[in-house]
C-alpha cells in the first residue's frame, strides 16, 4: 500500500487516534516512521508495536508489509504486552 493510501486508511473512521491518542502526532508523520527508511528504529520500533498492539489484523496488515514485519520482529516482540499477540505473530510469521 502507497504513503497516501496509509495515511487515508488512518484518517478513516478515527483509526488514528486509536494508535496515538497519547502523543501529538498526525498521520503524515507517523506514516513516515512506519515507511521512511531515514527514521532511525528506535522510532520505527515504536510506531510498529503502536500498530501491532492497537489496530486490528487487517488494518496491520494494509500498514505493514511482511517483510518489514519480519525485519523488526526481533527489536518488537519484547515490547508486545499481550502473549497472545506475541504467539499470533509468531505463527504468522513462521508461515
Amino acid at each position: 500500500m502507497d504513503t497516501q493510501s496509509k495515511i487515508s486508511l488512518l484518517q478513516k473512521d478515527s483509526q488514528f487516534h486509536n494508535l496515538v491518542w497519547d502523543y501529538k502526532l498526525d498521520a503524515v508523520d507517523f506514516v513516515k516512521m512506519l515507511d521512511d527508511p531515514a527514521v532511525n528504529d528506535p522510532d520505527r520500533v515504536w510506531a510498529i508495536t503502536r500498530v501491532l498492539e492497537r489496530a486490528n489484523y487487517y488494518t496491520t496488515r494494509q500498514l505493514l508489509d511482511k517483510p518489514t514485519l519480519k525485519k523488526y520482529w526481533p527489536l518488537v516482540k519484547p515490547k508486545i504486552r499481550l502473549k497472545a499477540l506475541v504467539t499470533a505473530y509468531d505463527f504468522v510469521l513462521s508461515r
